[in-house]
């Protein structure tokens, strides 16, 4: 897991400063948040559904959905941030045969994409 991890943040991180990003470490924040997000909320409302069916709901609190988000992003912010092991990445990724970089690139897309996909193919089906 941690090195699915590291070649995330290489991946985003290295794209990001190839498109002349002013701050490419927020956008692989800003993702890690996201995908980090819909997983939380994914294994929210399975244990509210099925474990504490009768308490099931969704909070529409405008602001609490705000302060949740922006504390979860810095939280993501402090606990991924380093710029100078960030580098490392880029060193040791740098270097990847074609193959290795499409394998990679394919487990990357499904880590992405499966949390956000599952959790409103879950909202479908409540």
């Amino acid at each position: 897991m941690i090195r699915l991890y590291k070649y995330l943040i290489y991946r985003v991180y290295s794209w990001r400063l190839q498109q002349n990003d002013d701050n490419p470490a927020w956008s692989v924040i800003f993702l890690l948040s996201v995908v980090h997000f819909f997983q939380l909320l994914t294994i929210f409302f399975l244990v509210t559904k099925y474990i504490y069916p009768n308490n099931f709901r969704f909070s529409t609190n405008r602001l609490f959905n705000l302060l949740f988000t922006i504390i979860f992003t810095c939280l993501n912010y402090f606990l991924f941030y380093n710029k100078k092991r960030w580098e490392k990445y880029i060193e040791e990724y740098d270097f990847e045969s074609e193959k290795e970089k499409n394998k990679r690139t394919t487990i990357i897309i499904v880590y992405i994409f499966f949390p956000i996909v599952s959790f409103f193919l879950f909202l479908h089906f409540l």
